[in-house]
């Protein structure tokens, strides 16, 4: 199921992101998601694997909060 065509009709807030040393997604996924939400955020995690929300979960949370505010107050 691929529905990545449609991606450019959404335009609300969209958070990008990915693990640098994800062996399993590669960041070519995350260059095209980045060019059809041009709107996104983008987030890598230097040195992070797949599990990047747990690897970097320290530097994750901030982030998510922060993105969760602004969202929450457009």
């Amino acid at each position: 199921f691929d529905s990545s065509q449609r991606l450019p009709a959404f335009t609300g807030p969209a958070l990008l992101l990915h693990g640098d040393d994800d062996p399993v997604v590669p960041r070519s996924n995350l260059e095209v998601l980045r060019q059809k939400l041009p709107q996104a955020r983008v987030q890598n995690f230097e040195r992070a694997r797949h599990l990047f929300w747990i690897e970097c979960a320290r530097d994750l949370q901030p982030l998510l909060e922060e993105f969760t505010r602004q969202c929450s107050s457009s």
